[in-house]
């Protein structure tokens, strides 16, 4: 099976991991330009670039301060990032990727004495610049070109008429009219790879049946935005293709129903192994606001449970006020290492703040066995909570009573985890059974 994604997401570590347990993957690709990839998925233009490489390549990051640059000029720490400078003029700006701390290059951007950026060179995952982006006068970006690691043209881009031309050996040797005709181009090419090609896109879908692909392969669809899964269904897509339509659970699907007599399923997102739980009451709570339906009672009530609060943004004197209870710390402008380990360290997660849902935590507390617990009137994705450990709003002591017995009872904690991770896994089975 291979899996095309228009960009790689967030969440897509974990819709790899659940689409394995359907079908073997052989291949990711990615259509957007995306250098720096987890292992096993690459860009269309890195796959190109390496049907020409003649070099045997090892993954590696270049430090900033080892960018080679012209005699007598100096690279230079500057802030966050770097710089390149020739006496006292500034050349370039050196931009470095995350971990910042580490300052591994991600791209260099080149200064003209205006001071305006005429050329951007991007980095890999190999440590040299596969990508150069030339831009005129007025800021507008004219061309991009490709190259393998020495330095040979493989691709270039012209953005004035869309024209894409091919390079082999330093000679033309194709040129396509527009970018998607290159993407057309490397989707055929990538399905040849597998006789079952996952989309996971509405584009995706135009292009291949534009292809007429679609008689010579199989083909699964797999959403995860609203607008894709209400283009699938309004056409009939997964008719017309004969296959299956999963629609992936989060926030951004969550008012799209599955009709399984049109072979359509809610597809939660699963693990490809869960962690054991830690043994411990403590709970966290991603929010993007204060309002936290019930805290102040569930904090009084249950004086053994730590409660993690974690916000994106600066918190508000309510939660500070709040994190001078013993058993409560709050967590501003989190992010990173910390969030990881919060998801780590906790045994339970509350599902009760109002506002939008922060760094897709229900999925990721799901994952991490984490038991998830919420009140009716801020469920942010249902599909992974079980019936029990819903309450209504004003069923806070209920809340209480039922986390209460929890903790006093292994067993019991145990028992609706496998439950929880059992629900999860239900639409895959009805698919493979």
């Amino acid at each position: 099976m291979v899996v095309f994604l228009d960009r790689y997401e967030e969440t897509d570590d974990i819709l790899i991991e659940t689409l394995e347990k359907i079908e073997p993957i052989e291949y990711t690709y990615v259509l957007k330009d995306m250098p720096f990839l987890p292992q096993g998925v690459m860009s269309i233009y890195e796959y190109y670039i390496a049907k020409h490489e003649k070099s045997i390549l090892k993954e590696k990051d270049l430090y900033y301060a080892f960018l080679k640059s012209p005699e007598f000029w100096q690279v230079k720490a500057d802030g966050m990032h770097g710089a390149i400078y020739d006496m006292e003029q500034k050349k370039a700006t050196i931009y470095v990727r995350f971990p910042y701390e580490k300052r591994y290059i991600e791209r260099v951007e080149w200064l003209a004495e205006s001071g305006n950026v005429y050329r951007i060179d991007y980095y890999n995952r190999y440590g040299y610049a596969y990508c150069r982006a030339f831009f005129n006068q007025e800021g507008d970006i004219e061309s991009k070109a490709y190259y393998t690691s020495l330095n040979e043209e493989v691709l270039h881009i012209n953005y004035s008429n869309g024209v894409v031309t091919l390079f082999k050996n330093g000679y033309v040797c194709e040129i396509l009219p527009s970018l998607e005709a290159f993407e057309m181009k490397m989707l055929k090419e990538m399905k040849a790879e597998s006789n079952t090609i996952v989309l996971t896109s509405a584009s995706q879908i135009q292009k291949v049946m534009n292809l007429k692909m679609k008689e010579s392969c199989s083909s699964l669809l797999a959403m995860r935005h609203e607008e894709d899964v209400r283009f699938c269904q309004e056409n009939q897509i997964q008719n017309l293709l004969k296959t299956s339509l999963l629609i992936f659970s989060n926030t951004d699907t969550v008012m799209c129903n599955a009709d399984e007599n049109y072979g359509e399923y809610r597809i939660c997102y699963v693990a490809d192994s869960y962690p054991q739980m830690k043994g411990n009451a403590d709970a966290l709570i991603l929010t993007t606001s204060d309002v936290l339906y019930g805290i102040e009672t569930l904090v009084e009530l249950l004086p053994k449970v730590k409660f993690h609060i974690a916000a994106n943004t600066m918190v508000s004197q309510k939660l500070i006020d709040l994190s001078q209870r013993e058993n409560v710390c709050v967590y501003p402008q989190i992010g990173g290492k910390k969030l990881e380990e919060l998801l780590e360290m906790c045994d339970y997660y509350l599902d009760i703040n109002a506002g939008r849902e922060l760094y897709h935590a229900i999925i990721r507390a799901s994952i991490n066995s984490m038991l998830i617990l919420g009140y009716s009137n801020t469920l942010h994705n249902p599909d992974y909570l079980l019936e029990e450990c819903i309450f209504k709003e004003n069923e806070t002591e209920k809340l209480a009573e039922k986390w209460q017995m929890l903790i006093q009872s292994e067993e019991e904690r145990k028992r609706l985890i496998t439950k929880q991770q059992g629900k999860a896994m239900e639409s895959i089975r009805k698919i493979v059974r």
